[in-house]
C-alpha cells in the first residue's frame, strides 16, 4: 500500500470520528456501498479518484486535506515565570 493511500484512509477515519459520523452515513453521502467503504478503509480495495473526491465532499473537506500529512497541534501555554528565591509559593 502506498503512503498516500494510508494517509487517505487514516484521514478519512479521523474526519469521521471528529464529525461523529457513522460509516454507513458516509457511504450513503458518498454514494458508495458500505462493504466497499469498509474494504477500502481496511486497505483491501483501492478507491478511484472520483470515489476519493466523493468521500471528501461527503466529509465536507477537500481531497487535498485527506491526502495531507497530519500537522502537529500547537497548544498555547499560559505565561510561565521563574520563581525567585524571595517569592513564597505557599502564601
Amino acid at each position: 500500500m502506498s503512503k498516500k493511500a494510508e494517509l487517505f484512509r487514516s484521514n478519512v477515519r479521523k474526519h469521521v470520528e471528529l464529525l461523529g459520523m457513522k460509516y454507513a452515513d458516509l457511504a450513503e453521502k458518498a454514494n458508495i456501498s458500505r462493504p466497499y467503504l469498509h474494504r477500502m478503509l481496511a486497505g483491501k480495495s483501492q478507491p478511484t479518484l472520483p470515489v476519493c473526491e466523493a468521500i471528501a465532499a461527503a466529509l465536507g473537506t477537500s481531497l487535498e486535506a485527506l491526502l495531507a500529512e497530519p500537522q502537529p497541534v500547537v497548544v498555547p501555554m499560559p505565561h510561565l515565570h521563574k520563581i525567585t528565591n524571595s517569592e513564597n509559593i505557599l502564601k
